[in-house]
């Protein structure tokens, strides 16, 4: 192979003269990674060129690594990662196998390309619009109003009635297909009216648990779990571009459905969770009902408890609490509590 043909026939290749590298991008969407296409040019005269080899390494490191592209002019790089850098150079090799100087380098550093985020978008959908096939889950049209609880009644909810029935459909109307957040102002009575279920164009999506109880209504994330694996825990869904339907099925009777908000905006939040309406959390103990809720310290907050739910005004119980850190919590003694309802309001 080392003949003086052989040496000849790879010196009139020239590669320096006939090999140079240029470059097409090709930017590809899966994983942000980038494809580069590398061409060159053949040479116009001399022996034939059996095939080309195509060296590349990043900036880092010393070593290339060696590709035999074929009898070809061009190859496609893939999964280079933006803000590396690679180095690329190719050599031509004639039938016996001998290989020409290297053209040529080519010096490459893939960018991220800017991605033109949806316009934002929130949609609202009230309780009159609900689409309701059966009796079990209904639309009530009288303000519920509560004495001493410093809330705007809502005049139109829905309500389901039983245990394990009925069903109200949403159909919203959305610009671009994309996952989106859903806020849900909900009323949850009590801890065993506080879930429903729900379903997402006729697939379901779990349980919704509104992860608070009292008489108030309430913003709160939609957030489903899987009944069958509690920790798939969901809190953005799919949709499709156009009309959609958004299902909620009467899991525990009682619960209270007021009204929807869609957002493609991972950041938003209701206006009135932005203005620190406060969501309570109650646990049930041997020594009493304990209560949670998100505080601001140095605030001051007010407790206030009504025996019968609707029926009998809200009165305040203890000491105004002054809180000491970013959460509050409170013991409502057995001995005097052991049923009825909370709220708990920010005071001055």
């Amino acid at each position: 192979m080392n003949s003086p043909s052989a040496h000849s026939l790879l010196r009139s290749i020239k590669p320096r003269a006939v090999i140079r590298l240029g470059c097409i991008l090709a930017l590809l969407e899966c994983f942000a990674l980038h494809a580069l296409t590398l061409t060159w040019r053949a040479p116009e005269s001399g022996p034939a060129v059996a095939g080309y080899y195509l060296y590349m390494r990043e900036a880092s490191s010393e070593t290339f690594s060696k590709i035999d592209v074929g009898n070809v002019t061009s190859h496609v790089v893939n999964d280079l990662v933006p803000g590396r850098t690679y180095v690329f150079y190719v050599t031509a090799f004639n039938p016996y196998g001998l290989e020409s100087d290297p053209s040529n380098t080519y010096t490459y550093e893939p960018r991220e390309e800017p991605r033109e985020e949806p316009e934002a978008f929130v949609t609202t959908l009230l309780a009159r619009e609900a689409l309701l096939l059966d009796s079990d889950v209904i639309l009530h049209e009288d303000p519920l109003t509560y004495t001493g609880l410093p809330t705007t009644p809502i005049a139109e909810y829905l309500v389901a009635l039983r245990d394990e029935k009925g069903w109200a459909h949403f159909h919203p109307m959305l610009p671009a297909a994309g996952n989106y957040a859903i806020w849900c102002r909900v009323l949850a009575p009590d801890p065993d009216s506080d879930s429903f279920y729900v379903a997402i164009n006729g697939k379901s999506q779990g349980v919704f648990e509104a992860g608070f109880a009292g008489p108030v209504w309430q913003w709160t994330r939609l957030t489903t779990r899987n009944p069958v694996n509690p920790q798939q825990i969901q809190s953005t869904f799919s949709f499709r571009q156009s009309v959609n339907e958004i299902s909620f099925g009467g899991r525990e009777a009682d619960i209270h459905l007021a009204q929807l908000l869609i957002t493609n905006d991972p950041h938003f939040v209701p206006a009135e969770v932005a203005a620190g309406r406060i969501p309570l959390q109650i646990r049930n103990t041997n020594y009493g009902r304990i209560l949670k809720w998100p505080s601001i310290p140095g605030s001051t907050y007010h407790v206030f408890h009504s025996p019968e739910f609707g029926k009998v005004p809200w009165t305040a119980v203890g000491e105004p609490l002054v809180a000491a850190g970013p959460e509050t919590e409170w013991l409502a003694p057995a001995a005097q509590f052991s049923s009825g309802f909370f709220w708990v309001g920010v005071g001055r």
